[in-house]
């Protein structure tokens, strides 16, 4: 579709009308309960949702395929409340919303944080092509048995299985119905993404089109003189005419109504749906399975604990959402054995034997500030700089409407200082200078802090947030309430 400036603006327009109940639904985005749902529309689809709009034929396009890039996957089966907390969790604002789908990436890649994270793990036996048979539990231990006949026990266990492949190991005793029903119905997340090499440098591109097409939207993700690489999105593959990614003549029939001058090359991909350790895309909630299914997900089952992206209460299906799923397992398993005898402390949620909702928490008082997974951690010399990470770049958070953008990372040689975990309470760090050296990006997990400038500028910092502050920068810290991070400092 061609959108003039005047239609893109409507469109915006537009997109903010079909997600304004987000901001009944989800007034706290980062909490773990929501509002009430007018009408039904926990239940109701993307499709359905898209039928209350009176919309120009050109701008219904455009929200449509928005719809379609956030769903991967049918709009019939997608639930509308999933772009709505989208929505929500960018501050009730269609430009921030489009900045953190599109605009924010890792400089160096998800492989780079994987491959730090496992790096720096160094209590893990991390095994790969490792399937699991059967997860077991005794009255002292859960018990992982592989599929090349090893055994492995410990004192709990974390399930961080994607929804859809939580029925492909056997649970003894059994997990629940909700959780083994939620596995066989799935999430709708069913979409394609690839990379395509076309001949020629073709420039900058984006091209959107409704779910009717076989490609709902095709980009530019890198051209010169050897070429240009396009990222290409399909939420319903069964519309594509390819029978896999070699399948190039298949996938130049689908572009060609986007881009009806490009002639494919090549293709990369990876048939995610059809992975027996995937089974879809990124988790997109059906009609009725945010109020039905995810407070279950992240229910403990006796020594079982569950974590993962699928059950995230804020950024559920992406990164953001793993890493904050995670940090709240792992304190809620360190809370667990802490106990001691492996009985759970008393906490809120339904009373059923031998299970346990897996709730955020605040963390109890916390020695001086910790750092977690950590490289190359030390404080400059001679700088006076506090045992704390100093921070770095661009500001970006849901309330400034500015893309991140990666200062000091992009183009350099030089590796990056320190990355990780980092958290503080007002007790041990309510107020202290903060000095940026070099470079400084993070996002809050949890809590709230304030930066204030010399200039008297004040910079709240809340949860949710993605923050860069460039070299430099001077300002006092001050600490609201209990407080994590994740940072890289470059």
């Amino acid at each position: 579709m061609d959108l003039s400036d005047d239609d893109l603006a409507q469109g915006v327009e537009a997109l903010a009308r079909f997600c304004a109940l987000g901001k009944t639904l989800f007034p706290e985005p980062y909490g773990e309960t929501w509002g009430p749902g007018p009408e039904g529309y926990g239940d109701r689809s993307m499709r359905d949702h898209l039928g209350t709009l009176q919309l120009s034929p050109q701008v219904r396009d455009w929200v449509e395929a928005m719809c379609c890039l956030v769903a991967l996957g049918p709009l019939d089966q997608s639930a509308t409340t999933e772009f709505f907390r989208t929505y929500a969790l960018s501050g009730w604002s269609v430009e921030q919303a489009l900045a953190a789908l599109t605009a924010t990436k890792l400089v160096k890649g998800t492989r780079e944080l994987i491959g730090s994270i496992a790096e720096q793990a160094r209590l893990a036996d991390i095994r790969l092509n490792t399937p699991v048979l059967r997860v077991t539990q005794t009255d002292g231990e859960a018990r992982l048995e592989l599929a090349n006949g090893d055994t492995i026990s410990a004192p709990v266990g974390l399930i961080a299985l994607p929804i859809n492949v939580l029925n492909s190991a056997e649970f003894d005793p059994p997990l629940s119905e909700t959780k083994r029903t939620a596995s066989t119905e799935r999430h709708a997340g069913a979409g394609m993404k690839c990379f395509v090499r076309v001949k020629g440098d073709i420039g900058n591109v984006s091209v959107m089109a409704p779910e009717a097409h076989a490609l709902n939207w095709a980009v530019t993700y890198r051209h010169g003189a050897e070429g240009t690489w396009l990222i290409a999105f399909a939420s319903n593959p069964d519309k594509l005419p390819m029978a896999g990614f070699d399948d190039v003549a298949g996938l130049q029939e689908a572009l060609q109504p986007l881009l009806p001058d490009v002639e494919v090359e090549q293709i990369v991909g990876w048939d995610w749906v059809n992975d027996p350790l995937a089974l879809g895309t990124w988790c997109i909630y059906r009609p009725g399975q945010l109020a039905q299914v995810l407070p279950d997900l992240r229910t403990t089952e006796g020594r079982l604990f569950f974590a993962g992206a699928d059950s995230a209460i804020a950024w559920r299906s992406f990164i953001d959402g793993a890493i904050q799923s995670g940090y709240r397992a792992a304190r809620d398993i360190d809370e667990y054995l802490g106990a001691g005898k492996g009985q759970a402390p008393a906490t809120a949620g339904p009373t059923v034997p031998h299970r346990r909702t897996a709730a955020i928490r605040k963390p109890a008082a916390q020695p001086p500030a910790t750092s977690f997974l950590e490289e190359s951690w030390q404080t400059p010399p001679n700088t006076g700089a506090p045992p704390w990470p100093q921070g770095h770049g661009n500001r970006s958070s849901s309330t400034t409407g500015k893309p991140a953008k990666s200062t000091g990372c992009a183009g350099r040689e030089k590796p990056l200082q320190r990355r990780g975990l980092w958290r503080i309470g007002p007790d041990n760090g309510a107020h202290f200078p903060y000095n940026v050296h070099g470079s400084d990006t993070f996002q809050i997990i949890e809590g709230e802090a304030e930066l204030e400038t010399p200039d008297g500028e004040k910079i709240k910092l809340t949860p949710g947030g993605l923050y860069s502050f460039p070299d430099g920068l001077t300002a006092i810290w001050r600490t609201k309430s209990p407080f994590v991070k994740f940072f890289v400092v470059a």
